[in-house]
């Protein structure tokens, strides 16, 4: 016969669960279910009331005001009809603050996203432009009560560049690094290109097909930025596989809005802008990094990787 579980037998949630309770009473009594942890904690909620999504954010790496930012832009977009994950109020609002293992953790509860993760098509990426474009559209309406850092050239490309040069030293690729890095920030700062609120992510990660509907979440990186740079990596992988995935995008987009000749002109060149920050990220140098991720030898191929795109993509 087995005895009584020993008192440290306690499921990793147990008093997440009774804040969560506190915090949004109208869900009534939850069980959690912990569903990754990347940048950010995802835990899934189920009670009588439903199925939610409850967003931990890692200490440290947003501040409470760029939280609100990110909550408020999703009701907005969800307050019209876009299919967002939209955040749920608790006592003190959208964002609350819970206790996890002894830390303050800034958290988000979302109703949960129905549908699937697509398989890739061409109608599938027809609806991921038609997407981004609602959004473009919707959120040039949002007047947030708080400002939110632009996605800009600095944040982009010179950062990036900068905490990888030790590395980049010892592979005897910084002189080509920094030259591309300024050859791409030269291009977008002579462009006139359309300025706005971005998704900034807007991948078939972070969509759900929903019968004949995307249904969009997770707006960490969304935020001021150039449009261009939404659809580069469709454009990325419908140029290196030849699908017609890209062509596909831009109906999309255009069913809803203008896509202007400068602004597609210029997604080739927000591919590598973002290619930098991405290895950055993969190299564990930046804040939202979680260990690096790529070694030596993947780093020096990925950089000539950067040189054939910029011989075959870029004027």
């Amino acid at each position: 016969m087995h005895g009584a579980p020993p008192c440290d037998d306690v499921p990793p949630h147990a008093n997440l669960a009774v804040q969560v309770m506190d915090r949004y009473p109208q869900i009534g009594t939850p069980t959690l279910v912990p569903l990754h942890d990347l940048v950010h904690e995802v835990v899934a909620v189920e009670s009588d009331a439903g199925r939610f999504a409850l967003k931990l954010y890692r200490p440290g790496v947003r501040a409470e005001s760029d939280v609100r930012w990110e909550a408020e832009l999703a009701r907005h977009l969800a307050d019209h009809d876009l299919g967002v994950a939209a955040p749920i109020p608790g006592r003190h609002g959208l964002v609350e603050r819970l206790d996890v293992a002894g830390r303050q953790r800034l958290a988000v509860l979302s109703e949960w996203v129905p549908g699937v993760k697509p398989a890739p098509s061409s109608t599938v990426y027809s609806l991921l432009g038609e997407t981004a474009a609602l959004i473009h559209e919707v959120a040039d309406g949002y007047q947030p009560r708080r400002p939110r850092a632009d996605t800009d050239l600095e944040t982009l490309v010179r950062a990036p560049v900068r905490v990888m040069r030790p590395l980049l030293d010892d592979t005897g690729a910084w002189p080509y690094v920094s030259a591309l890095a300024e050859r791409l920030c030269r291009y977008v700062e002579t462009s006139d290109l359309e300025w706005g609120v971005c998704h900034h992510d807007l991948t078939l990660d972070n969509v759900h097909l929903d019968g004949g509907r995307l249904r969009i979440f997770d707006f960490d990186s969304a935020g001021p930025g150039w449009r261009a740079i939404e659809g580069q990596g469709v454009y990325s992988s419908a140029a290196q596989s030849g699908s017609e995935h890209w062509a596909a995008w831009k109906r999309g987009y255009r069913s809803v809005r203008t896509l202007r000749p400068e602004d597609e002109a210029a997604v080739p060149y927000f591919v590598l802008a973002y290619e930098i920050g991405n290895v950055a990220w993969k190299l564990g140098l930046t804040e939202t990094s979680v260990g690096r991720l790529v070694s030596h030898t993947e780093l020096t191929a990925t950089i000539e990787s950067w040189r054939r795109w910029e011989r075959s993509h870029l004027s």
